[in-house]
């Protein structure tokens, strides 16, 4: 598959040599699961659960139909499900076969779906029937599908066959399509949420998806025993790894939640009596604010792991509080584990460090020359490791992801302390330049997050005839909300520089989010750099308050 460039040769066999790629794929895996723990629960849903012997069941039969569409080994199967057990097991079929998982957001319609089935040329495509009162089959009636593209459409929580012919397994059901898959072959093919661009073919082989999973279950000392609690998208890195791979890799079971809803998230943990979860910001204010939160933390909750560049302190506190020992930790798509925080690790501040690089990770920090800055110098955080994306799917895309010596390009700025820790400071498209004075509008945000009268925050800059640019704050109020004076005095008495003080502020009943809960701040800013602002105007979400 084109795209597979990085990591450079050295470095791979560096890997290979460490033992931290183990040379291993995917395909069996699921059958060494079924074998071990035959009886145990795999997954649970709204609609019920799965031993690891029923979810071999169903992937070997998925397998089946997925291989007489005509895929073979190296072709890309699109899952375009929401999370349950229909999702990871036909992640899991496709795994069998050596194909190339591609999973696809649900909430996506005919614009994106033309880009990401144009690009990805999937051989088998699976969709929901009805999801969210969506007919996916009128969806994809109006995409120019290709016609060697076979697309499914079927009825969640309608039950999987469990139980296909005697003695077949996940291997044994097309052996003459599984071929040669090496660790090194790509496995998934995964767009990034499209925050600042339109979205990328992330491109993750066997090898980088095992040692992430090992490594990070290393770290959060996960075993058979823990049970998952997952509402993060499996069409999204965190679902993926964590509803769709862990569970077979490890052994243990997971719990997923399609729609998000706090109540409902309290009742699933307490049902399943969950140990760990991994999620954004939006779920943990979710779980910590919600009225069905325990008046004390649940014993069984071990691990909250948590990313994003809207977690505050105040929130990472309200989630030790109110919900279970928290842990940041910084990733994307390309690398999912730059750097982390976790039980008996070396971090004491872990509510404002978003952590340390673990096993074979290497992270930097950057000037505008690729010169590494020393620790307390913010600069671009940059980063290398066994987990590493191998490119793009379009390797035009390559060109500004990579420094000239194979780390990859975060796009976010940030100070590595002089004990190694990092913290992430913000998007280096997300600075503000007022008058020649640059600053971080995430320094802002955290500060206004605190004030009693803001929800949420996203602050962007707008444009000024005399100073270039400003400071605006779009705010999710609480009761009537803040004036531009409240935060003004709010963000002087914390100590920040006049200079940071919004001039502008935009009052909203939401933020525009990627699919994974992420602030589309190329929204906001595309609102106000607009001459008319008649995205915003037009929306009648918004009530501008600049006095």
């Amino acid at each position: 598959m084109r795209g597979t460039r990085y990591p450079e040769p050295h470095v791979s066999e560096a890997y290979r040599r460490s033992g931290a790629w183990e040379g291993r794929v995917l395909a069996g895996a699921l059958d060494e699961a079924a074998e071990k723990w035959p009886s145990r629960v795999a997954v649970a849903d709204a609609h019920g659960q799965l031993t690891f012997a029923e979810l071999r069941g169903a992937a070997a039969g998925l397998a089946r139909e997925i291989a007489d569409a005509g895929t073979t080994a190296g072709d890309v199967v699109s899952v375009q499900l929401p999370n349950g057990r229909e999702a990871l097991a036909y992640v899991w079929a496709a795994l069998s076969l050596g194909a190339v998982v591609n999973p696809i957001v649900p909430i996506y319609r005919g614009h994106e779906l033309s880009q990401i089935l144009d690009a990805s040329a999937p051989s088998f495509v699976v969709t929901p029937l009805i999801h969210r009162g969506c007919d996916y089959r009128q969806v994809y009636a109006q995409l120019s599908v290709s016609p060697n593209t076979v697309v499914r459409h079927v009825e969640l929580g309608a039950g999987l066959d469990t139980e296909p012919e005697a003695g077949l397994d996940a291997r044994s059901a097309t052996p003459s399509t599984v071929g040669p898959v090496g660790a090194d072959d790509i496995a998934l093919l995964l767009y990034t949420s499209g925050t600042t661009a339109s979205p990328k073919g992330v491109l993750h082989s066997h090898n980088t998806l095992r040692y992430e999973v090992f490594s990070q279950a290393s770290v959060y000392e996960l075993t058979e025993d823990d049970v998952v609690f997952m509402p993060s998208p499996v069409t999204h890195i965190t679902g993926f790894l964590w509803g769709c791979l862990a569970p077979v890799l490890l052994g243990l079971r997971v719990v997923f939640q399609d729609r998000w809803d706090a109540e409902q998230a309290w009742q699933q943990i307490r049902d399943h009596k969950a140990t760990f979860t991994m999620v954004s910001a939006p779920f943990i204010r979710g779980l910590s604010e919600s009225p069905s939160a325990p008046s004390r933390r649940l014993s069984h909750i071990r691990i909250v792991a948590c990313g994003g560049a809207d977690m505050s302190a105040e929130l990472i506190a309200s989630a030790q509080a109110r919900i279970g020992p928290t842990y940041r930790l910084y990733g994307a798509s390309e690398c999912p584990s730059v750097v982390a925080n976790w039980p008996n690790g070396p971090d004491r501040q872990r509510e404002v460090s978003d952590g340390y690089p673990f096993g074979a990770t290497m992270v930097k920090v950057i000037d505008d020359d690729q010169i590494r800055l020393p620790a307390g110098t913010e600069g671009e955080i940059v980063w290398q490791g066994p987990d590493m994306f191998l490119g793009y799917l379009d390797a035009d895309q390559n060109a500004g992801a990579f420094t000239s010596d194979g780390f990859g390009r975060s796009g976010d700025l940030g100070v590595l302390d002089p004990d190694g820790s990092l913290r992430v400071s913000g998007r280096l498209k997300d600075i503000i330049n007022r008058s020649g004075e640059k600053f971080s509008a995430r320094d802002i945000e955290e500060v206004l997050l605190a004030h009693p009268a803001v929800i949420d925050v996203a602050v962007v800059a707008s444009p000024d005839a005399q100073t270039g640019e400003r400071v605006c704050a779009y705010v999710i109020p609480a009761g009537e909300g803040p004036t531009l004076l409240d935060l003004r005095e709010h963000l002087l008495r914390r100590g920040l520089a006049l200079q940071k003080v919004p001039e502008r502020l935009v009052v909203v009943r939401e933020l525009p989010r990627t699919p994974s809960g992420k602030i589309q701040k190329s929204v906001l800013r595309e609102w106000e750099w607009t001459p008319d602002n008649a995205t915003a105007r037009q929306s009648q979400r918004v009530e501008e308050r600049t006095r």
